[in-house]
């Protein structure tokens, strides 16, 4: 019985925890919300897998989105978008290396000419 306790410590003295590979990643959208539909979408959006956070400012017309991009990417919350009837357009343009994409990223050109 002796042995069987020091074996049993023993094994969970050598578990670690291994914590996931999340690549947090934030995107700002230009969104058409109404006043009327603005806390619906949110709660959507919140809800697609992937998805830890999101803010909306009607005022401004934006909305924050923060997601795991190894679960989704800034295309399919385009689409939960729209499924959801708002139209978004993501405003970031330097995540051309990023997962997924970037539906407005463009390469950069550099001019040779002196």
């Amino acid at each position: 019985m002796k042995k069987l306790i020091i074996f049993l410590l023993l094994s969970l003295s050598g578990l670690s925890i291994v914590a996931a590979n999340v690549a947090k990643t934030t995107v700002v959208f230009n969104v058409d919300l109404q006043k009327s539909n603005d806390a619906k979408v949110r709660k959507n959006i919140a809800n697609e897998v992937g998805v830890f956070n999101v803010k909306s400012s009607l005022s401004e017309g934006t909305a924050v989105v923060t997601f795991d991009a190894n679960k989704t990417n800034i295309a399919k919350l385009v689409s939960a978008f729209r499924k959801h009837g708002c139209n978004a357009v993501p405003m970031e343009v330097g995540c051309a290396g990023s997962k997924g994409g970037c539906l407005n990223a463009h390469p950069a050109t550099y001019s040779t000419m002196k």
